[in-house]
């Protein structure tokens, strides 16, 4: 099947979401990872996704720039595209990324950026809480100058879901009870299904195994 043609983004600094517990994990440092659906293009027609001798690849063998594709060998043990090149849309290695998340303005003296991950109430510029209501910004308005966490891509690969290891899943920023001192609890894995299943169980749940980008990242200042 012929590639398709579309280019790969090519901003030099892309948004991602995160809610405000991962928030939290990034800034404390135990989130370094991010696993987000992939959207394949012109899949081959009749294709299921959940069959096991799909594999995942780069379009051009070890040129990351030319894309991923889906493949699976035929009757002759020759491997066949199955999709159109799909690029991620969160970039490369070296790429940045910032991060969008909830948020709200103090006023008085001056004006401030609160965030939600930091609490609620907010502190004010008097150092007290805010009293009221706070008006919450959705992450998904967030303006780059507020923005106060910057990530630098370092690692982009595409996997099934369910590959992802107890390794990865610490990456991931989840709570466990099984390494952090808690006592007995879920493995990370069992945590982070729990936390994909919160999320997008609705649109690709856990049990179907979706294809996904696996985005690692170190925070820069």
């Amino acid at each position: 099947m012929s590639a398709a043609l579309s280019l790969p983004p090519t901003p030099a600094c892309r948004p991602i979401l995160f809610s405000g517990p991962m928030v939290r994990a990034i800034l404390a440092g135990t989130k370094t990872q991010t696993r987000r659906l992939v959207r394949w293009p012109e899949v081959e027609s009749g294709l299921n996704l959940a069959f096991t001798g799909l594999d995942a690849g780069f379009y051009c063998s070890g040129v990351e720039t030319s894309g991923w594709v889906l493949r699976s060998r035929d009757g002759h043990g020759r491997w066949n595209d199955r999709s159109g090149r799909a690029f991620c849309p969160y970039g490369a290695p070296g790429d940045r990324l910032w991060v969008r998340e909830t948020h709200g303005t103090v006023h008085g003296n001056g004006v401030r950026v609160v965030y939600r991950a930091d609490g609620d109430p907010p502190m004010g510029l008097d150092g007290r809480p805010v009293g009221g209501t706070m008006k919450w910004t959705p992450s998904i308005f967030m303006r780059p100058r507020d923005c106060r966490l910057r990530l630098e891509v370092t690692d982009v690969r595409v996997e099934r879901l369910q590959d992802i290891s107890e390794e990865g899943a610490r990456a991931e920023g989840v709570f466990s009870g099984a390494y952090d001192g808690g006592g007995p609890g879920p493995s990370a894995r069992d945590a982070f299904e729990d936390l994909w299943e919160s999320i997008n169980g609705k649109r690709a749940p856990w049990a179907s195994n979706p294809w996904v980008w696996v985005v690692g990242f170190r925070r820069v200042e």
